[in-house]
């Protein structure tokens, strides 16, 4: 009887895999979506790709202006042969404003996605 239920065993996985025999679509992408709505679904931690764009645009625009103006600082102070001081403010300053920009992005990212969950739960607060 043993060895019965290890043939039997065998080619139930041999229809799964080979025959994609998945009991009628009991493992299917609608059985487990069924009944579920947008507005169900849990809330994200992630924000979403419009406001991680948003970000990345911010901290690149910032570091390009904090290279800007270390840039002219410098420009401004030195005179005679500025090449390697001008980069050297245009990086400095680029570093410094994009790091402060990414530090604000992050910021502004975890206070919205703290905003939608606050919303969130008024909704169900009000529903329930």
């Amino acid at each position: 009887s043993h060895g019965t239920n290890l043939a039997q065993q065998a080619l139930d996985v041999v229809d799964l895999v080979e025959g994609r025999d998945d009991h009628r679509g009991a493992h299917g992408r609608g059985a487990y979506a069924d009944g579920v709505t947008e507005r169900e679904r849990p809330l994200s931690a992630l924000p979403s790709p419009a406001a991680r764009a948003a970000a990345f645009a911010a901290i690149l625009l910032g570091g390009a202006a904090g290279g800007l103006i270390g840039y002219t600082l410098v420009d401004l102070q030195c005179s005679g042969a500025c090449d390697t001081p001008k980069g050297v403010g245009l990086l400095i300053g680029a570093l410094a404003a994009g790091g402060g920009m990414s530090v604000v992005g992050v910021l502004v990212l975890r206070a919205v996605g703290e905003w939608r969950q606050v919303q969130q739960s008024e909704r169900q607060a009000e529903r329930g």
